[in-house]
């Protein structure tokens, strides 16, 4: 997995919403640094986690997906004087 790859603008929302969330939630104020700080820590502690998660979660529509498409596929198929009956 390489580096995380957020945006300029990404990176600034997403620190911004760490300073808010510890401000209300636990009246602690941070800067960007200390914002940043966390947040590539978070994605080092974290980041594997919800990276796994979203393969997991991508290959099981995908396997949905190939079964609907050899669902369609047989679908197609044509009888022959060799068929089930």
């Amino acid at each position: 997995m390489s580096k995380r790859q957020l945006s300029k603008d990404q990176q600034d929302e997403i620190i911004t919403q760490l300073q808010d969330y510890l401000e209300q939630e636990h009246d602690l104020r941070i800067g960007n640094l200390e914002a940043a700080s966390l947040l590539d820590e978070l994605e080092k502690t974290l980041g594997a986690c919800f990276y796994n998660q979203g393969l997991q979660d991508a290959a099981a529509v995908t396997s949905r997906k190939a079964e609907d498409v050899i669902d369609e596929l047989y679908a197609l198929e044509r009888p022959t004087p060799f068929s089930p009956k």
